[in-house]
């Protein structure tokens, strides 16, 4: 009895190089990374969008110096 592995190659692999296209492929940006809109202006916005605005930009503020103080990254006034 013979052990062992029989390996027949019935075709032949060739290599084939790709040919290069000049003409660049134009290609659609995805929604993900496409350029943001304009952002509207601050006085366009009604008095309402500006308190809720001035709201969460306090909260986020407030937020982050409490993490910056836990983690001791917080920067000492100086008495300039």
């Amino acid at each position: 009895m013979v052990c062992g592995k029989i390996s027949i190659i019935t075709c032949y692999i060739q290599e084939v190089l790709m040919s290069v296209s000049l003409v660049p492929v134009k290609s659609s940006q995805l929604p993900l990374f496409a350029r943001p809109h304009n952002n509207p202006r601050w006085a366009d916005l009604s008095f309402d969008v500006q308190q809720k605005i001035l709201r969460l930009l306090t909260q986020l503020l407030r937020q982050h110096r409490g993490r910056s103080i836990v983690t001791g990254t917080a920067e000492e006034a100086s008495d300039e």
